[in-house]
């Protein structure tokens, strides 16, 4: 058996070698996925290519992009204007109850350093 071609790991303690007969040498790929048309089945969906698009845009103008976006979607203006003030309300929620999970996963850490690490290319110049 060839010794070279053997995967070697270590557990910890000791070095374990698996031989070339035990894993495939060659796996099979995975097919790329077939890409999404710009169909927008759902209003959901609409909504949130609408909102993505927004968010270059200044805060007080987004809104109204979506509303314009979304006017295919429903028949009336009360209706459009409650289903994207709920979704944006809803966003707006969501982001603010992430942010609160990241700083409760940090806050769990103690700090004792921190150290910022950078490279400067300036001499390469």
């Amino acid at each position: 058996m060839p010794i070279k071609q053997a995967k070697v790991y270590s557990d910890g303690n000791h070095y374990i070698a698996i031989p070339p007969e035990n894993f495939p040498r060659y796996r099979k790929r995975r097919k790329p996925k077939p890409k999404k048309e710009e169909k927008h089945d759902t209003p959901n969906e609409k909504f949130e290519t609408a909102y993505t698009e927004s968010q270059s845009l200044p805060r007080r103008e987004r809104k109204k992009y979506i509303k314009e976006q979304m006017k295919e979607v429903f028949p009336t203006e009360e209706e459009n204007t409650a289903y994207v003030n709920s979704n944006v309300e809803r966003k707006k929620n969501n982001a603010i109850k992430r942010r609160i999970r990241l700083w409760r996963k940090v806050n769990l850490q103690q700090w004792n350093y921190f150290v910022t690490v950078t490279h400067f290319y300036g001499h390469l110049l």
